[in-house]
């Protein structure tokens, strides 16, 4: 009886076509951008000590449903770098992920916008998967225009707050003529690139009354590091954040509106309890800053500083246990360093043989007094550094500095 062909060949067609469609498919790995460039490169960088800030159950709060990082150990050698550019008096931090994703908030001067699309050539960034404009004033999204227009960007977040300025203007010409997915943003919205890593806007719940007081808050979180990114919001926005109870500890903080008096308070400082803060500043700016009162505030909550202006770039890098920070004025020729890798037992932080980037100095001018310091030893050093006692810390005259604050050995 003749055998029909024809099914068999059907079949055939079939079978070959099953097999050609999945020798199609490509290898990415989830959440790897395809245009990211090749292996990231070590810097020689110093290692300032292990990181003790891990995000509580309890302290977590709407970050928990993300099911992303907080909870997580990061796999050895996954390394998240935030790096604050050296902008002049502006603001501009590049957040490169562990899975090689870049997230860009701010861009510092309009015009420096040529500049901080090399830093990224530089930085090997030849897309931005998410924008953050903390806010519209230029300092801030002046140079983004340039960025926007000269690099792939997947998504913009902005608080939209209506500033009628021409630099603003051209800024939205320029993320709608990129093709950005525009993303008005409040609390509670989420950037998701990296299963890792964690990053959730905190604030504002609504729009503030300027620019400023509507300024994004970005906490990020990654392993046992956690960083806050608060804008130029002020005192009164820092009080709105505490009484939400969305404030816990981080490891970094960018220090809010660029060291002004109006920002930072102790309450602010003493909720996130950060182990370091970096100020974006220019050298000898007209509005002075970091002011004093802030710098005071700052040495009080005992937060090693960290300043653009006298440190240049400042690139900490974390693999989610331990940090390290690296600063372009701290000479940059170290060998380089490991990250510690993770470990069950906590390890002791690494510095024999290591120097460390010098942190920003207690202030010793004469307008300190015993509420600017956490401890009597704290108030002993400024008083031991200036025998003559400007700030009159030695009420009784007997060389003890404010004997009604408690000794650290106390604690």
């Amino acid at each position: 009886m003749p055998v029909s062909l024809r099914p068999l060949t059907i079949a055939f067609l079939l079978a070959l076509t099953l097999v050609l469609s999945a020798c199609g498919q490509t290898g990415s790995t989830p959440g790897v951008k395809s245009g990211s460039t090749g292996e990231p490169t070590v810097a020689p960088e110093r290692i300032v000590q292990e990181t003790s800030q891990a995000p509580s159950e309890d302290t977590r709060g709407p970050r928990e449903p993300t099911g992303l990082a907080s909870d997580r150990r990061p796999a050895a050698g996954d390394v998240l770098s935030v790096i604050f550019l050296d902008v002049g008096q502006g603001s501009s931090a590049l957040i490169q992920l562990p899975n090689r994703g870049n997230v860009l908030i701010d861009g510092g001067p309009r015009e420096g916008g040529p500049e901080r699309v090399a830093d990224l050539q530089r930085l090997g960034v030849d897309r931005l998967d998410a924008v953050v404009i903390s806010h519209a004033d230029e300092d801030h999204a002046g140079g983004l225009i340039d960025v926007i227009s000269s690099v792939p960007v997947s998504a913009v977040y902005d608080s939209g707050y209506p500033h009628t300025t021409r630099t603003y203007s051209d800024l939205l010409d320029a993320v709608e003529s990129s093709g950005a997915r525009y993303v008005e943003t409040r609390t509670g919205e989420i950037i998701s690139l990296d299963p890792e890593v964690s990053m959730e806007f905190i604030y504002p719940d609504e729009l503030g009354e300027g620019t400023n007081e509507s300024s994004l808050a970005l906490r990020l979180d990654y392993g046992r590091f956690a960083a806050q990114f608060v804008g130029d919001l002020g005192i009164e926005e820092e009080e709105n954040l505490l009484a939400s109870g969305r404030l816990s500890p981080v490891t970094l903080l960018e220090i809010g509106h660029h060291g002004s008096a109006t920002s930072s308070s102790s309450e602010f400082l003493s909720a996130l309890s950060p182990e370091i803060g970096v100020i974006q500043v220019g050298e000898e700016n007209s509005y002075g800053h970091p002011t004093q009162e802030a710098l005071s505030r700052l040495a009080a909550a005992g937060i090693k500083v960290y300043r653009t202006d006298r440190q240049g770039e400042i690139t900490v890098r974390t693999n989610g246990r331990g940090y390290e920070v690296k600063t372009e004025g701290a000479g940059g020729a170290a060998e380089p360093v490991p990250l510690p890798e993770p470990q069950e037992q906590e390890a002791e932080p690494v510095q024999e043989g290591v120097q460390e980037p010098e942190p920003e100095p207690v202030p010793t001018g004469g307008d300190l007094n015993c509420s600017d310091f956490a401890t009597r030893e704290e108030a002993q050093a400024v008083l031991d550094a200036n025998p003559g006692d400007p700030n009159h810390l030695d009420g009784e005259g007997d060389g003890i500095a404010c004997e009604s604050l408690r000794s650290g050995s106390s604690r």
